[in-house]
């Protein structure tokens, strides 16, 4: 017996529709965000972590979270002239985002594509798995 999948299909349709907009929302506030900052300041600034009115700021290490705590009260003032109701930030450190951030080039990969043959394929494979017995 079959069922249909227009039920799974329609939530589906609402789940990415609901996920774009909050995704355009985001990309909104990050540009408003960086507004506020000081032009030094917006390639060190990462908007993470938002929930409600409390927006988390990441950044690489301590010592940039240190600099920017100073920084918070005129940003938070800067947001309350433009927004309703503006939010609470918060520092981050979060070396781990950063790390990711800088191990990807331009093109978005970590290598190089490369196609093999077959033969060079299964070469690269046994020299792996002979090294790995080795070691």
């Amino acid at each position: 017996m079959k069922k249909t999948l227009a039920p799974v299909r329609n939530q589906l349709k609402s789940l990415l529709r609901q996920l774009d907009m909050d995704t355009t929302q985001s990309r909104d506030y990050q540009n408003l965000l960086y507004a506020c900052l000081p032009a030094s300041w917006r390639s060190r600034v990462l908007l993470g972590k938002q929930e409600g009115l409390q927006w988390q700021l990441w950044v690489a290490n301590g010592s940039d979270g240190y600099q920017l705590r100073f920084l918070l009260s005129e940003v938070e003032a800067m947001l309350a002239q433009k927004l309703p109701h503006p939010p609470k930030l918060s520092v981050v450190a979060r070396p781990d985002v950063w790390a990711q951030q800088r191990a990807l080039p331009d093109g978005g990969r970590l290598y190089p594509r490369r196609y093999y043959s077959e033969a060079e394929a299964e070469a690269v494979i046994t020299a792996f798995i002979e090294g790995q017995l080795r070691g």
